[in-house]
């Protein structure tokens, strides 16, 4: 499908559009009480429907080679919520995706997670929900064979020193946390 032919593409402008779960699959169990949910976060609204709507059609596209079909036909396709379109929140997928189109690496920025954890008042949500968002996008980057991570961290408990010291590898995918903003009160 892709233009490039023998050119080395990398999209540099792409979101995790996470689930719901996404910052509980990763959490140590001590922490998960200090999470807030997805939904409750009114930066960036959740559309639970969406959500659901997301993860059906995520296993009819697993389950059967027909449907998964007529995705990667309409790929470019920008009417479809985040949460339907392949590779929105599954790394395989998304790697799938990227060779649809011809993509040799894809730098993948957070959606809904960031929200969930930095418009916090609490140091202890602020810290221990970075540390969460660090290892659950850690993961993605993982499992996923072509995505590599940017993710832009806004935490004020955070130094730019801290930052450097906690930026670093995680399983052979960059994880760069960045406290480009100062949170104000």
């Amino acid at each position: 499908m892709s233009y490039a032919q023998h050119r080395k593409i990398i999209d540099a402008d792409s979101h995790v559009i996470e689930l719901d779960d996404f910052l509980m699959a990763a959490a140590k169990e001590e922490d998960k009480s200090l999470i807030p949910a997805m939904s409750s976060q009114k930066e960036l609204p959740v559309i639970q429907e969406g959500l659901d709507r997301g993860r059906e059609l995520f296993a009819k596209r697993q389950e059967d080679p027909s449907v998964m079909a007529k995705f990667e036909d309409s790929i470019l396709d920008n009417r479809k919520s985040g949460w339907n379109r392949i590779g929105a929140f599954d790394s395989g997928e998304r790697s799938h995706a990227l060779d649809v189109f011809g993509y040799s690496m894809q730098w993948i920025l957070p959606t809904f997670a960031f929200h969930q954890i930095a418009h916090t008042d609490s140091s202890e949500v602020l810290d221990r929900g970075a540390q969460n968002f660090k290892q659950s996008n850690g993961k993605f980057l993982f499992l996923g064979r072509k995505a590599q991570g940017y993710w832009l961290c806004s935490f004020a408990t955070w130094t730019r020193k801290s930052a450097r010291n906690n930026a670093g590898r995680f399983c052979g995918r960059l994880l760069l946390l960045h406290d480009r903003y100062q949170r104000t009160k």
